[in-house]
């Protein structure tokens, strides 16, 4: 199935988390080169490497979802405190959406968290010892970045959006009483 018309077919938050959840594997790039490879490798380059890829590919599939579903995703990219840990430990990326005044959707892998509350707080509570990157850590993900690492690397070197700032608008969800829809139900 392409992926134009997976997209069409995932409805809800929910459809998309078990989807993901059901064919999508995170695995961090093994050397330099294969991160600057895959980066931010758009869901056909996932489809054809078998539904494999880092945090940084999966934030593009969540990415898309919210823009198609009329969402303002912001592409939040987090790394370790201190001098050596940023150069010894993975850094991490998702997608944060602002459904209401006081409430985010967090993309994070496989998950959609519904998070009353700051980014910054949660970030403390979920990823202790990482921060926002200072410069391209809080972008708007528009989506029209070309679909190579270079491209990729340098739409990170924005200024950072304040949470303040952030547009916010509902996602879809299902009714807890819905079964699962699409052709991976």
């Amino acid at each position: 199935m392409d992926i134009e018309t997976l997209m069409e077919s995932i409805d809800t938050v929910e459809d998309l988390t078990e989807f993901l959840d059901q064919h999508v594997k995170i695995l961090g790039p093994g050397t330099l080169w294969e991160f600057l490879r895959t980066f931010r490798q758009d869901p056909e380059g996932m489809q054809e490497n078998d539904w494999t890829g880092p945090c940084n590919n999966v934030v593009e599939f969540h990415g898309r979802f919210a823009l198609q579903h009329g969402g303002k995703p912001y592409l939040v990219t987090i790394y370790p405190v201190g001098f050596r840990p940023k150069f010894r430990k993975s850094w991490h990326q998702m997608i944060v959406c602002k459904t209401a005044p006081d409430h985010l959707v967090i993309f994070d892998n496989h998950s959609a968290i519904d998070y009353d509350g700051t980014f910054e707080k949660f970030l403390q509570e979920h990823y202790a010892g990482m921060t926002v990157l200072p410069v391209g850590g809080v972008i708007p993900w528009t989506g029209t970045v070309p679909d190579a690492a270079r491209a990729k690397i340098l739409d990170l070197f924005q200024w950072n959006v304040p949470e303040e700032e952030f547009e916010f608008w509902p996602l879809p969800r299902r009714n807890q009483a819905e079964p699962p829809r699409g052709p991976f139900a």
